[in-house]
């Protein structure tokens, strides 16, 4: 290897970097999840969100247990199939 590893413990080297020379030990993985989570909470801010309901389902336009009737109902389309 032509250059060294300054500032990363020994077991981020043996894991990342292996066969490199280290001789001043720093950071860990602990510290290194620690820094990458504290910049992805800067870029993306944890919100509270407020779900949303949308419009009922009436059943208009697709079949819905209890809303309005179709002639291709599942039962008229299982009476289909086994005349079939």
């Amino acid at each position: 290897q032509i250059f060294e590893a300054l500032g990363l413990d020994e077991a981020v080297v043996d894991r990342c970097f292996r066969g490199t020379a280290s001789r001043i030990q720093g950071l860990t993985f602990d510290l290194i999840a620690e820094d990458t989570f504290r910049f992805h909470e800067r870029g993306f801010l944890s919100r509270y969100t407020v779900g949303i309901k949308g419009l009922p389902e009436s059943g208009e336009y697709h079949w819905r247990d209890g809303g309005e009737a179709h002639v291709n109902d599942p039962t008229s389309i299982a009476n289909i199939q086994d005349a079939a």
